[in-house]
């Protein structure tokens, strides 16, 4: 991925265009807020994750868990941002309109806080694993690419379908789920993916 006149493309999930045709298009941003994540402090951002921000990628057990830590609190502090600037008006609406055109809204923000109090304990299990030097505990897939990827990003998220598009899990559940954290970026010899 290449910047043109410091700009990149970055997806927005807050964009509530009301034209379905677009609202979920990338955006160009400028390079310095493609990557910001303000959901630590600098010196927290710049100790915890000082193996993988100062060091090149070597993908030992402690830069994969620091980029599957990273992918976790930031889904964790996206979902809670987004949800609060929606839950509000969505609750507004609905006592405006009635059950009969918002009867989701209250699941919606049920399953929301349950999916955020169940990211939580995954979060405490990898401060755990992070403060006790256990850098070898989760599972990995590493795929290496001769040259830089295209796209780059992180996220964490529940599958609802492997490769082979067979269900593996059921996301719209109250009950756990299954987690995973998917990471992509360039290295000194190309770049790869990873999911952890």
């Amino acid at each position: 991925m290449c910047a043109v006149d410091g700009h990149v493309f970055h997806f927005n999930t807050t964009n509530i265009s009301a034209d379905h045709n677009t609202r979920n298009w990338p955006m160009k941003i400028g390079v310095n807020d493609a990557s910001v994540f303000t959901g630590f402090c600098a010196f927290h951002d710049q100790s915890i994750f000082r193996p993988i921000e100062n060091e090149p990628f070597e993908c030992t057990g402690e830069q994969l868990l620091l980029y599957a830590y990273r992918a976790l609190c930031r889904e964790i502090y996206t979902r809670e941002f987004e949800f609060e600037m929606i839950k509000a008006p969505a609750l507004a609406l609905k006592a405006r309109v009635g059950d009969d055109l918002t009867s989701n809204i209250e699941e919606t923000i049920e399953l929301n806080n349950l999916t955020s109090a169940e990211l939580l304990n995954i979060k405490d299990s990898y401060d755990q694993l992070i403060s006790s030097k256990l850098f070898n505990k989760l599972d990995h897939l590493v795929l290496a690419c001769p040259k830089p990827p295209d796209i780059f990003g992180t996220a964490f998220i529940a599958p609802h379908k492997n490769f082979q598009y067979n269900q593996i899990q059921d996301t719209k559940t109250l009950l756990p789920v299954s987690w995973i954290a998917m990471t992509m970026l360039p290295s000194k010899n190309g770049g790869g993916m990873f999911i952890i």
